[in-house]
């Protein structure tokens, strides 16, 4: 705008006269460049005031501030074609020009008037304009006027023009609630609510300052609990676009299938992050989806399983819960994982309200959890509010509209300054009021590390503790982790490829439970394998160690079931082959339990898997809750018992891992024909020290296997049906008959 590049040029080149009438006379250049000008009109000398008349130093909305420039000659010469010009509001209503010196040419060109006149020695000239100040200005604005002017003269030592700038600057206080958008681009903005009666236009229109970010503000007598929108215009192509609040901690159905802002909504005290913070190789994580843990679809259901109910978490024992996303979505009453975000600062109203969620959080935390928060920053929902910014305003300042659409929908610029701050204060924000203890950062784009990692150190620089994983799938050391400083990656890449077998550790376990490649949602390909000559159990114990181009052995997140897989019960009694159908989905449960419960890294597992779910989960978001009654008890049992044994034995908090298989590396060897597996857990750099031996048949027949030990002595046998001890007297080597589809797990007494 012309007002805002004038200003900036005022403060460059002017002499500056601040507030009430201060006075600056325009000395001699006197630049020794000599020389006669030509058009000189004597050699006058003036001098420019400008002031708002009458001011105390603020003005109130509604006063009409009068701005005088005053030009007076104090010389003995007439001078001619003199030039002032005044600076004036574009958004103020402009009451009177006048101008007391003769017949002079006023122009106004937006924000610009200028007069050019003559002025006899000695005589003044004043330029006066008047003007209203809108009902509702934002508070505390500076208000601010000025005025330059230009002449011509007859000095030897110069033919610059003589020019000289006075401004004055007061405040502006308004009673009242303000409200602010950083919005650039964007033509105007209107305020609509309760206390306007969702009318646009005339006082409600937001304004902008004169330089600094385009942020509207405007400050009107709104009440607590009043409901808003902002109102986009482009004026150029005649479009309007309500939105809410980008900045919304509260909001309320708005009767058109989205969501109001509420003002001044009271959020509850702050919530404190979990005593003592989380240890990742202490970690199990229990994922959910609050639609589907409990009859009542909300926050208080979940709250209600946390230390009780059939669910009882705190029984079970997991001591961290990962929630799919619990923001704001644009749609009330509608169904929707969450991962069409559209509100970054609010729980899901069909959720609850803040109080709820924070009942929650407090819930956890008081039973032993910590409370991560699947974060979506990678894409916005359709007409997202930080979407519709972009799209009457300037591209790019939250959307990389160079990025194909991902599921139908945009994703965010990290490239942006603007869009890096309002991720950073979100995270912040969940952190600060909500005392979350950590993130899983939904689909982390290699082609925005960068950006990523400026936000882990912004997030870090605040809160050092916070727990933050990243859904990549990039192999290390290309990875979020190594790239980024991320803690762990979630459903990332963990070894090579061997033969057909994929290189994950969700898809090499399922694989093997189901006794065929594996296949997983619509969009996933068929991976895994349990073929012979694809060395399936040489990639099973690359997933089940660590991948040492992580920073750590907590680098990883594994898992065999998350809310875009499956339940195991489900694959395997409906989509495994007729072999591990005999066997059943049940007892496969229990083998890839004792698997995930075993393996290095962070074991995360989804709900209702602990009870043996078999409910198909739909390719797209639709409601699926758990029927916690159906559930079978023996496997929730043997759940609690393997967490139990995760949670206390240090051998399963380290990254040591040592495996052992007779002709382990012939291809077609007996662990391989058979698909067995066996290896030690231990803390610390010795495999001799191992305490924990893991021997597990993946197949649907029983095989012998001489079991080999670091020690003798007394071991507790954990098995899926009970427990015993078996005690090695000298010999360390223990033939058993391994079950099908069982685990054998020992530990040292």
């Amino acid at each position: 705008m012309i007002l805002r590049l004038t200003f900036l040029l005022l403060l460059t080149i002017g002499l500056v006269g601040c507030g009430g009438s201060d006075e600056v006379t325009q000395p001699d250049p006197g630049n020794g460049n000599g020389g006669d000008d030509t058009t000189a009109t004597g050699d006058a000398a003036l001098s420019l005031a400008f002031a708002f008349v009458g001011s105390d130093g603020t003005v109130s909305p509604g006063e009409t501030p009068v701005s005088r420039a005053t030009v007076v000659n104090e010389s003995g010469a007439r001078a001619e074609d003199v030039r002032i010009t005044l600076l004036v509001h574009d958004d103020f209503e402009r009451v009177s020009v006048s101008f007391d010196s003769g017949a002079a040419k006023i122009t106004a060109i937006d924000t610009i008037l200028s007069a050019t006149f003559s002025l006899e020695a000695g005589d003044t000239a004043r330029f006066e304009v008047t003007e209203r100040v809108p009902a509702f200005y934002p508070d505390d604005t500076p208000f601010v006027g000025a005025a330059w002017f230009e002449y011509d003269h007859d000095r030897a030592d110069s033919t610059a023009p003589i020019r000289d700038t006075a401004f004055a600057i007061d405040t502006i206080q308004t009673e009242g609630a303000t409200f602010r958008l950083f919005a650039p681009g964007v033509q105007k903005v209107h305020l609509a609510g309760a206390f306007n009666h969702w009318t646009t236009g005339g006082d409600y229109a937001m304004h902008r300052p004169f330089v600094g970010p385009e942020t509207f503000s405007i400050t009107v007598p709104a009440s607590a609990g009043d409901q808003y929108k902002f109102v986009l215009e482009d004026t150029v192509m005649h479009r309007t676009e309500w939105i809410a609040d980008p900045y919304a901690v509260n909001l309320a159905p708005d009767g058109f299938g989205g969501f109001n802002s509420v003002y001044g909504a009271a959020l509850p005290d702050p919530v404190a992050t979990l005593p003592g913070g989380l240890d990742p190789a202490r970690l199990v994580i229990y994922e959910l989806l609050v639609d589907d843990f409990s009859a009542g679809r909300d926050f208080a259901g979940v709250t209600g399983g946390l230390a009780g109910g059939m669910q009882n978490l705190a029984e079970l024992g997991v001591n961290a819960i990962e929630l799919l996303p619990v923001t704001g979505v644009e749609i009330a009453g509608s169904f929707n994982w969450g991962y069409e975000p559209h509100h970054f600062f609010c729980p899901n109203p069909n959720y609850g309200t803040p109080e709820d969620f924070a009942n929650l959080v407090e819930t956890a935390h008081a039973n032993g959890m910590a409370v991560l928060l699947d974060m979506v920053f990678n894409h916005v929902g359709r007409r997202a509010p930080l979407e519709a910014i972009d799209l009457l305003g300037t591209f790019g300042t939250y959307i990389n509209w160079d990025q194909p659409v991902v599921f139908g929908m945009n994703q965010t610029n990290w490239g942006s300054l603007a869009f890096l701050d309002f991720a950073v204060e979100s995270a912040l924000f969940w952190i600060e009021q909500y005392g979350i203890d950590g993130f899983r950062m939904d689909f982390v784009d290699a082609n925005d590390y960068s950006g990523w990692r400026e936000w882990v150190r912004r997030v870090r620089e605040r809160h050092p503790g916070v727990f933050i994983v990243g859904e990549d799938f990039s192999y290390p050391p290309f990875s979020a982790v190594n790239q980024t400083g991320m803690d762990a990656q979630w459903g990332g890449q963990d070894t090579d490829v061997w033969g057909n077998n994929a290189n994950n550790f969700m898809h090499n376990v399922m694989a093997l439970l189901k006794e065929s490649p594996y296949v997983g949602r619509a969009w996933f390909p068929g991976r895994g394998s349990f073929d012979v000559a694809d060395n399936p159990m040489w990639s099973l114990a690359n997933v089940i160690s660590w991948n040492m181009d992580f920073p750590n052995h907590t680098s990883e997140i594994k898992y065999i079931v998350s809310h875009d897989e499956h339940h195991v019960v489900n694959e395997v009694d409906d989509f495994g082959t007729q072999e591990a159908q005999a066997i059943g989905g049940l007892q496969k449960a229990k083998l890839g339990a004792a698997t995930l419960l075993t393996s290095v890294g962070v074991p995360m597992f989804y709900m209702g898997e602990e009870i043996g779910e078999d409910d198909f989960v739909p390719p797209l978001p639709a409601p699926n809750p758990i029927d916690w009654n159906a559930g079978d008890a023996d496997l929730r049992a043997y759940y609690a018992k393997l967490i139990a044994l995760r949670l206390s034995h240090p051998a399963l908090a380290g990254g040591g891992v040592d495996f052992h298989c007779p002709n382990w590396d012939q291809d077609q060897g007996p662990c391989q024909q058979n698909k067995t597996i066996c290896y030690w857990r231990y803390d610390g750099l010795d495999p001799a020290d191992s305490e924990i031996v893991v021997v597990s048949n993946f197949d649907h027949e029983d095989h012998d296997f001489a079991i080999p030990f670091p020690s003798a002595g007394e071991w507790r046998l954990i098995r899926p049906d009970g427990e015993e001890t078996v005690t090695l007297k000298g010999a360390t080597t223990l033939v058993e008959t391994l079950p099908a589809s069982v685990s054998y797990i020992f530990v040292k007494e």
